[in-house]
């Protein structure tokens, strides 16, 4: 318990229908590929421009741009754009306050968030509580829970497509944000009429704050924090002529954190990196070629080390991944036609070790793993007045050690217009994922191990249905959908605690391979105005898993199965002064949810436990007796108990004033105005039946200006 409060104190001090297959536009613009108003009547590549700024809701695909995610609270006073999707229909969110997300019953593992179509495996910074994206050089995102595009891939769940800005062609843009956690730089503009720049780049205070803060009290204390959090992404663009544009971008996003309590000491770390290049050739008005290569890097670390009896406990995760890629667009008239091919290789390192004082290190894994992946794809959209149909697929070849398997992917997609106002969808996705996410280590906050598909952990797949209804009438536009989703080769840890047991022998022995099935009903009601802009999205799903060796083989629920999931945002103007350029606006969101599902405790009976148990207890890894350790817990059923119902209200006040040559914004939240203590999980102590929450009520604050 000292663990999860010891993080309390550290953080208190796209619409998809007959367009959706236009692709024919720089893949770094702010052009949308879901906004037919943008490419309605419109039959060359050259000619999509795109400047208004928009929310799209169609298809299973939410298409948006920046300023769409202003109005959600954050914690850390930033404008998030991965926090934003976790209030969509069909999400349900895992941690308090955190980032991790779970689509239409899939596991987070099975998400991937690209940024220019590079995958970014360490999303965020802080625990979750914040993305590693700066707001400042982000265009617009585009979110899929169904009807994926046919380039992209190694998902069975969602798909985030993060694209960044196009430098500005005019003048020199910059802004400078500061809030307590957090301080951002950004710049973008053209250095000559061919070459462009965008910069941005944050860094977190935290560390230093906290020691000043010791400083001034002139207070002693057992705990010590040391943090080193931030994140740079840089572009490079090259007009080399109109048919013809590069650009070269890189990313690094760091989280560091290290705190002493008395003589234990708990580390976290991780990082992603990556180079990116890319190359877009107008071939002709109807055909065109993107290619891209990058190197991408991440790694994951988590340890805890105890100095009076030596103890240490060691997990690590790390990926580098090389991709080539390129990709064939034609559009002429009524088809759309995209095909290519991807080659991959990546480099897995997992690790787990259990350092033992005076004794060898016990049950040490640290294997390698090398896979390669071949990927051939081709997709079709025939258009006829107002019903369009789309057919892509994948065909892949895929080998990790002696393990090969040619995976393919199928997407069907049809679309009718029915009038100006109503549409109708409906698709099946046929998805495969060659590489696993092992969630939920048991050292109180967890970094994943991710390891490749090889022959006791074969590919992941998913076979998804989906169909809906949209409405587009004056300012309100809604949606309703059903959908149906399998899932197979699921994997999950038999007994998490055993990873670090002596008697283990095999890391793969203790992981099982199951099934899932999701299904549910989705929707969204959306309200545009001058002054009052509103969404709201109810989520209403069952999800459960199987596996042989787990449950006794039972169907049980999934551990985010939340029955009953809704979400409000609103943002009200409340003051204008057009004269002075002056607005000020009050931001109110209300999320609620049935509780996650659980295994809990319900009473104590004698037994024998393994000598592993009676050293974490002891220090006597000889297993002498300890009464204590003999009582041993009586479990429910797996996840067979459901937490109470998950409810908070965050508010926001912004004030947004702009001048001849800058904007300020300032910015003031609080996270759960009520003080609601949401349960986080509930154990059982003293015959008696005890509550756990991490997140009380929490303001915030951030000034920015930009110039």
């Amino acid at each position: 318990m000292k663990k999860f409060i010891i993080v309390v104190i550290l953080f208190l001090s796209y619409s998809l229908n007959a367009s959706n297959f236009y692709y024919f536009q720089d893949n770094d613009t702010t052009t949308n590929r879901n906004d037919t108003s943008a490419i309605k009547n419109q039959k060359t590549l050259n000619e999509i421009i795109v400047t208004e700024k928009r929310f799209t809701n169609e298809n299973g695909v939410y298409g948006f741009d920046v300023d769409k995610v202003k109005p959600i609270v954050n914690i850390m006073g930033e404008t998030d754009v991965v926090r934003f999707v976790t209030t969509l229909p069909g999400i349900s969110s895992g941690m308090e306050g955190g980032l991790s997300y779970f689509v239409r019953g899939g596991n987070n593992g099975n998400n991937r968030i690209e940024l220019d179509n590079v995958p970014v495996y360490g999303s965020t910074h802080f625990f979750g509580l914040v993305s590693s994206f700066q707001s400042e050089y982000i265009s617009s995102v585009d979110f899929h829970t169904s009807n994926f595009p046919i380039t992209s891939g190694n998902f069975t769940s969602s798909l985030m497509q993060i694209k960044s800005i196009k430098p500005d062609s005019i003048k020199y843009h910059g802004s400078l944000s500061v809030s307590p956690y957090i301080l951002g730089l950004s710049s973008n503009g053209k250095i000559n009429n061919k070459l462009g720049y965008i910069v941005g780049g944050r860094y977190s205070l935290l560390g230093l704050e906290y020691n000043l803060l010791q400083k001034l009290i002139k207070t002693e204390t057992n705990v010590d924090l040391k943090t080193d959090v931030g994140d740079i992404f840089v572009k490079m663009t090259y007009d080399l002529n109109k048919n013809n544009q590069f650009y070269l971008e890189g990313y690094y996003s760091n989280d560091y954190l290290s705190v002493w309590v008395e003589s234990m000491e708990l580390i976290l770390n991780w990082n992603n990196s990556f180079i990116n290049f890319d190359w877009n050739y107008l071939i002709s008005p109807y055909l065109k070629l993107h290619s891209f290569a990058y190197i991408d890097n991440y790694f994951s670390a988590q340890g805890q080390k105890n100095t009076d009896e030596y103890r240490e406990l060691k997990i690590k995760s790390q990926i580098q991944e090389v991709n080539l890629q390129s990709e064939l667009y034609y559009n002429y008239q009524s088809w759309k036609i995209i095909s290519g091919i991807k080659t991959k290789y990546n480099h897995y390192i997992p690790a787990a070790e259990n350092i033992l004082s005076g004794k060898d290190n016990q049950n040490t894994f640290n294997d390698t793993y090398n896979s390669k992946l071949i990927d051939l794809f081709c997709s079709s959209t025939y258009s006829l007045n107002s019903f369009d149909f789309s057919l892509g697929v994948k065909q892949g070849f895929y080998k990790s050690g002696t393990y090969f398997t040619n995976p393919l992917e199928l997407k069907l997609n049809t679309f009718w217009k029915l009038d100006k106002h109503n549409s109708l969808y409906a698709g099946y996705d046929y998805l495969t994922q060659n590489q696993h996410t092992l969630e939920g280590l048991p050292l109180g906050w967890s970094i994943d191990l991710i390891v490749p598909a090889f022959i006791k952990l074969p590919v992941e797949k998913s076979r998804q249905l989906y169909f809906g209804h949209n409405t587009h009438y004056k300012m309100i536009s809604s949606s309703v959908g059903v959908f149906y989703k399998t899932m197979d080769n699921l994997v999950s840890y038999k007994n998490p605690s055993n990873l670090f047991g002596v008697q283990n022998s095999d890391w793969q022995d203790q992981i099982s391979v199951g099934k899932g099935k999701s299904y549910g009903l989705e929707m969204y009601l959306e309200k545009h105005g001058e002054w009052w802009n509103g969404s709201l999205s109810y989520t209403l799903s069952n999800t459960t898993r199987q596996f042989n060796e787990i449950n006794d083989g039972k169907v049980f629920p999934f551990k985010f199965d939340r029955r009953h999931i809704l979400n409000a945002n609103s943002k009200v103007q409340v003051y204008k002064n057009s004269k002075k350029k002056s607005f000020r606006y009050i931001n109110l969101s209300i999320s609620y949810s049935t509780g996650n599902h659980a295994t809990v405790q319900q009473g104590w009976y004698e037994g024998v436990d393994n000598p592993y148990w009676n050293y974490f207890s002891s220090g006597d890894i000889s297993g002498s007796m300890n009464t204590n350790m003999y009582n041993k817990r009586l479990m429910s059923s797996v996840n067979g108990y459901t937490l109470p119902d998950y409810f908070r209200i965050d508010l926001g006040y912004s004030s947004i004033k702009k001048a001849k040559k800058n904007t300020s914004e300032f910015y003031v939240g609080i996270y759960n105005v009520l003080n609601r203590h949401n349960p986080y999980l509930i154990f059982y102590d003293d015959n008696q039946w005890k509550q756990f929450s991490i997140l009380p009520i929490i303001p915030t604050i951030s000034y920015k200006i930009s110039f």
